[in-house]
């Protein structure tokens, strides 16, 4: 376990060893800490998902963890996110007049794809929200959290860190730490709610990702593509006459705008639809879940079964936290 003050979310309710003291039995849960046999870990739980474009949290009251994944799945199926929202993830520091009001919550699990300073932005923003409960910060270094000061009521906040397996997914990435923490989180989160059938997890975001999760659980790899916005800017900033303005998505494209907007929603589904059929005959039958801020534009547009559902990210951290 690194001395970091920060926890990291790892397998998902697998232990990582136990160890003996007096007559209690001390094992490593999900998060890489050290707790008693019995303890629950249920409670309110802050839910963050920073992604490059937008923020987005959600409320989560979780129940006490259980053993079984017959029970684990029975509680995700009851599984409810309230208070759900989302800010531009440049200006995270807001965030503590948004949930000032708020009481502490007994956790704060979190996804990042934004590095080291929006890391820092959204425990300034903690600490700003809870000044009478400091957050712990995260520098190699200082106390863990089961030698911080009793004091320091505030919870540190628990940062996803793929791993090989968790929440019922196995991690097929040749590196699966170098897997980003949303998509991981996707994956799960499309687990707990599809349970054992093949999925298409599809993140409609600045960059979209397209990947396999098999019945049995298993991630077996995906692409990343830029996304639909992120491919118009490409044009305007790398052409001298392409325009960067709204335009409409339509058969057939009659002006520039539309043209561009058309172009680049049609390489989104033709990317899409061209891995649901390389994968459909081995994995039938093949579901299309779509996530992000453009699954929306994009839905409508694929000649293959989808559905939408915009807060698998969120669903996965949930997943994980209430293991």
């Amino acid at each position: 376990m690194s001395n970091t003050t920060t926890g990291n979310i790892a397998n998902g309710g697998e232990t990582t060893g136990d160890t003996t003291t007096g007559n209690k039995t001390m094992s490593g849960d999900a998060f890489g800490r050290k707790t008693m046999s019995g303890e629950t870990r249920g409670g309110k739980i802050l839910l963050v998902d920073i992604g490059n474009s937008f923020t987005k949290w959600a409320w989560f009251d979780a129940p006490a963890p259980v053993a079984s994944t017959d029970a684990q799945a029975a509680a995700c199926e009851s599984m409810t996110l309230r208070g759900h929202a989302q800010i531009a993830s440049t200006a995270l520091t807001a965030l503590a007049q948004v949930w000032r009001a708020e009481p502490c919550p007994d956790r704060i699990v979190a996804s990042s794809v934004g590095g080291e300073s929006a890391r820092e932005r959204l425990e300034d923003a903690v600490a700003e929200a809870w000044p009478t409960a400091p957050a712990v910060r995260s520098k190699v270094g200082e106390l863990t959290p089961s030698e911080a000061p009793a004091a320091a009521q505030a919870p540190a906040l628990e940062w996803l860190r793929p791993t090989p397996f968790a929440g019922g997914v196995h991690n097929g990435y040749a590196t699966p730490e170098a897997l980003g923490a949303d998509r991981w989180a996707a994956l799960i989160g499309a687990r707990a709610l599809f349970g054992a059938k093949p999925v298409l997890v599809v993140s409609c975001g600045t960059a979209c990702t397209i990947d396999l999760l098999t019945a049995s659980g298993h991630f077996t790899g995906g692409v990343i593509l830029p996304g639909y916005q992120l491919m118009q800017r490409a044009l305007h900033e790398n052409t001298a006459a392409l325009p960067l303005r709204a335009g409409r998505v339509v058969v057939h494209p009659d002006c520039t705008t539309d043209a561009i907007a058309s172009g680049c929603l049609h390489a989104q589904a033709g990317a899409i639809e061209r891995l649901w059929h390389l994968h459909r005959q081995a994995h039938e039958p093949l579901l299309c879940v779509l996530a992000g801020g453009a699954a929306k534009l994009i839905a409508p547009w694929l000649a293959v079964p989808n559905a939408i559902h915009e807060d698998l990210v969120l669903t996965g951290l949930a997943r994980i936290a209430s293991s």
